[in-house]
């Protein structure tokens, strides 16, 4: 389920997910990316590499989905 099915989902059936919380999860600053260290990074110029989405079902239990941040192709839609 991409993140766009999952919007979907809440949408189609907001019941089903109550106190979504989403955690958004960055590279640890001690490693090189492709562009240089990310150590000393302003933490507002970084990028996520994943999204951590939980919430509680309709039936009381939690529940949980992890997207990673992916680049979509040129003119595509997520």
């Amino acid at each position: 389920m991409g993140p766009v099915s999952f919007e979907r989902r809440v949408r189609d059936d907001p019941g089903n997910y109550r106190d979504i919380r989403i955690a958004v999860k960055y590279a640890d600053p001690g490693i090189t990316s492709p562009t240089g260290p990310l150590k000393g990074l302003d933490p507002t110029a970084r990028i996520p590499e994943k999204f951590d989405v939980s919430w509680i079902n309709s039936k009381g239990f939690p529940d949980r989905s992890i997207f990673p941040n992916e680049a979509i192709s040129e003119g595509g839609v997520r």
